[in-house]
């Protein structure tokens, strides 16, 4: 085989897959000015000695600086150069699963497998590009193969409880989530996608425990604060709801989501004016959603009621 190894294009692949190559942006100036020499020198050899080997390298290397459209051309070139890679097709489907190109990405990780059959990292992404298109079905099926293949694969169990609660299959999410964190203890996410599911199963103490550990483990994540401040409405704890609101705006100022909630546990609390402050703010951030406007509605309606 020409160019780069399947060996070494998995080793890629699983940097790729863990988003330390492919999706991380270069974060400082000296990272970024590293970065661009060796993309030079990459320029200098496919100059002077084109391969497939340089061209993926430099694709890896500008996927880093988010340049996507330019890494899935030197993608291009490295498959017309080699077309029996199969971590080439790998690499292309998740760029284009970056940019929301997603039957393209499908495309090429069917390319992949049908030249490597055993990469159970490539059913896992194909199986989450899949429930993205709606196809929560084959989504699954794609998670058992990856699972199937290395069965200590944590990431694939969560991924498959997240498209099995999305089935309102909450008993089989449940068994799924349980075994990923048995898995990998340190993999928090999962204490956020369990809770959800806990949450539609009617479970809100169990929620509630996960979103709890949830915080402690992503104490930044502006989502786990208005999914437990969202739970906290459900269970009528209106003012402990509104502190979770309030972190989640906090940490994310232009979220919508979380000032509509806020303002419906303030309309709980019979804060009028203040739920139609934060009614107006989610329609001002959001103006297509008609939700937030009914709201608006309700509590312009229960202040005249009321006055």
């Amino acid at each position: 085989m020409n160019g780069i190894t399947l060996e070494v294009m998995r080793i890629l692949y699983i940097y790729l897959l863990s988003l330390s190559i492919f999706s991380a942006k270069a974060q400082d100036t000296s990272e970024y000015s590293l970065l661009r020499l060796k993309i030079q020198d990459e320029d200098f050899f496919i100059k002077h000695s084109p391969s497939d080997e340089h061209y993926i390298k430099r694709a890896l290397l500008k996927s880093k600086l988010t340049d996507y459209l330019g890494a899935i051309k030197d993608c291009d070139t490295a498959i017309k150069l080699n077309s029996k890679n199969a971590g080439y097709f790998f690499a292309r489907g998740f760029l284009y699963e970056k940019l929301e190109m997603y039957k393209k990405a499908v495309r090429d990780y069917d390319g992949g497998i049908k030249l490597n059959p055993t990469e159970a990292g490539a059913y896992n992404n194909r199986g989450a590009v899949k429930k993205i298109l709606g196809n929560n079905k084959k989504a699954i099926k794609d998670y058992n193969k990856a699972i199937r293949i290395t069965p200590k694969y944590a990431e694939a169990y969560n991924n498959k409880g997240i498209a099995e609660d999305d089935a309102k299959k909450y008993k089989a999410a449940i068994k799924d989530y349980d075994k990923a964190m048995d898995l990998n203890p340190n993999y928090n996410v999962v204490y956020y996608n369990r809770a959800m599911t806990y949450f539609h199963m009617g479970l809100f103490s169990d929620a509630m425990d996960d979103y709890n550990r949830a915080v402690k483990f992503n104490p930044d994540d502006p989502e786990v604060y208005n999914n437990r401040g969202f739970l906290k409405t459900k269970m009528k704890l209106y003012a402990e709801a509104i502190e979770d609101y309030n972190k989640a705006i906090e940490l994310k100022p232009n979220y919508a989501t979380a000032y509509n909630n806020r303002g419906w546990a303030r309309l709980n609390l019979e804060k009028y004016n203040d739920a139609m402050d934060d009614f107006q703010k989610a329609i001002n951030l959001n103006p297509n959603k008609l939700l937030y406007r009914n709201n608006l509605k309700q509590a312009q309606k229960k202040l005249l009621k009321n006055n």
